[in-house]
């Protein structure tokens, strides 16, 4: 893989016969623009004559999540603070790694906040939108070629 990219999906027959779709994650600062077209160029080296190919990146769906925390009684206010930016953290880095077509199942939001700390006794999920707008709080699918991210995580 070329420098700046994180992780590559390769689709065979993407656009039929005689074809692949390769899709690029590229990592966190780099020109997309610049990175497709030189994975691209690679690509070009060493495929033969007649074989039609695609490199593109997913379409990134950004995911708003509000979660509200039960605390037991044993932690000061400034512990339940360290635990819910804990929780936040570990809720934005699983959703930026969430891959193409892969779907966003709301046990493993809750799980993940659950697991954050022993004094978390109960989670609950206020709110959930994707790309701007408001979902039904149940697991959410992708529409084709589209990946989620981390969009504004709130926990309290």
């Amino acid at each position: 893989a070329d420098p700046g990219v994180a992780s590559l999906d390769y689709r065979p027959y993407g656009s039929g016969t005689g074809s692949f779709v390769v899709y690029v994650y590229p990592q966190s600062g780099v020109n997309q623009v610049r990175l497709l077209d030189q994975v691209t160029a690679a690509i070009e080296t060493v495929v033969s004559e007649g074989i039609y190919f695609e490199v593109r990146q997913p379409t990134e769906m950004p995911v708003d999540l509000e979660l509200v925390l039960q605390f037991d009684q044993a932690l000061s206010v400034t512990e339940k603070q360290t635990v819910r930016n804990t929780v936040k953290t570990n809720l934005q880095r699983r959703l930026n790694q969430l891959k193409k077509d892969e779907v966003l199942y709301i046990n493993d939001i809750i799980r993940l906040a659950l697991s954050a700390n022993s004094h978390v006794l109960d989670v609950s999920i206020a709110s959930l939108k994707v790309n701007g707008i408001a979902k039904t709080i149940t697991n959410t699918f992708p529409a084709n070629d589209e990946r989620f991210i981390s969009g504004m995580v709130t926990v309290v």
